[in-house]
C-alpha cells in the first residue's frame, strides 16, 4: 500500500522469482499478505528460498489509482 513508500520495512517469505536485467537485479518476494519485488545489488538469492530482508520501499510508477511498489533491499539476513 502508498502509505508505506518512503519508510523502511522488514519483510520475510518465499523467493518466487528472480531476473537480473542489464545492471537491475531483482526477485519477488512472497508471503501468506501477497508479494514485492525487491531491488538488490547483491546476488540473487534462488527461487523457493526463504528469506527476511530489510529495505525502503519506493513507488516504481503510478497510474491514476493504481500505483506499483518495490522494496530498494538494505540489508539481508536469512
Amino acid at each position: 500500500p502508498r502509505e508505506y513508500a518512503g519508510k523502511e520495512v522488514t519483510v520475510s517469505g518465499h523467493v518466487t522469482d528472480a531476473f537480473s536485467l542489464f545492471v537491475i537485479r531483482y526477485y519477488v518476494l512472497r508471503d501468506d499478505t501477497g508479494e514485492i519485488p525487491v531491488v538488490t545489488d547483491r546476488p540473487l538469492p534462488t527461487q523457493g528460498e526463504k528469506l527476511k530482508t530489510k529495505g525502503i520501499v519506493k513507488e516504481a510508477f503510478s497510474i491514476g489509482t493504481k500505483s506499483a511498489l518495490v522494496l530498494i533491499e538494505s540489508t539481508q539476513t536469512k
